[in-house]
């Protein structure tokens, strides 16, 4: 005859199957869901200007936002515009200490209407931003809180981050620097050189990263822990099941 599970052995098999499920409830938690895109700063004596490079994935989320604007998105080009909007109030440049507001000048809408998957030029929008400063900047800083106010869980909201590169007119700056909610990138102009004028860059014309940004992004790592743990709720539930069934039998 065979042996029957134990009353103690459907209890192990029951609580070891209830902490599965609160890994994989939990384990969401603790990773912020994440939109990137890339940034160019660059400055003149008398302008500013700022390319932002957004993905389609941040525009969707903002939208999800609540607004007074009912009605007046009704198309994709509205949706970019308003997004437009929205990056002015979540985007803050200091210049000298003093905070400048931004304009919108300019807008590159992706290449098709629809998200391609690893085809970069189809999954961003472009943002030209003019700034005006009164002087010469000395000294900048660059800030954002963009997607931040927008929760993906209760008390897990959306980070958005920036591969952002700043330089002053055509000479050479920095390059490569991540701009989070969490940090701000400042850069200190040196105007003892002859004056330049603001050239676009590669962001704005193609809207494909160049192949030594692409390299700066490290990859992400496949997470396969909700897997593992699925299956294990899996296998442990048939287990319990089959248990349960066997004692109803006898």
């Amino acid at each position: 005859m065979a042996r029957r599970p134990s009353v103690r052995t459907a209890a192990i098999a029951g609580i070891l199957a209830i902490v599965m499920v609160v890994c994989v409830w939990s384990a969401p938690s603790r990773a912020h869901p994440l939109a990137q895109g890339r940034m160019e700063l660059v400055l003149a004596r008398d302008a500013i200007t700022l390319w932002a490079s957004v993905s389609l994935e941040e525009v969707v989320v903002q939208q999800s936002l609540p607004t007074n604007d009912d009605g007046l998105i009704q198309t994709q080009a509205d949706a970019y515009r308003a997004h437009g909007t929205y990056l002015l109030k979540h985007i803050f440049l200091t210049v000298d200490g003093s905070r400048l507001d931004g304009k919108v000048v300019g807008i590159q809408e992706p290449n098709n209407k629809t998200l391609t998957p690893g085809e970069p030029g189809k999954e961003y929008v472009v943002y030209e931003i003019a700034y005006a400063p009164i002087a010469p900047p000395a000294s900048i800083e660059l800030r954002q809180d963009v997607l931040l106010e927008v929760e993906f869980t209760p008390g897990n909201p959306w980070q958005s981050t920036y591969i952002t590169g700043i330089r002053q007119g055509t000479s050479q700056g920095q390059e490569n620097l991540l701009l989070t909610s969490a940090n701000a990138l400042k850069f200190t102009c040196d105007w003892n050189a002859a004056p330049t004028t603001i050239a676009s860059p590669t962001v704005a014309k193609t809207n494909v990263p160049p192949p030594e940004l692409k390299q700066a992004i490290p990859e992400a790592a496949p997470d396969r822990s909700h897997f593992i743990a699925g299956v294990l709720i899996g296998v442990c539930g048939i287990y319990l099941l089959g248990v349960v069934v066997k004692k109803l039998r006898g």
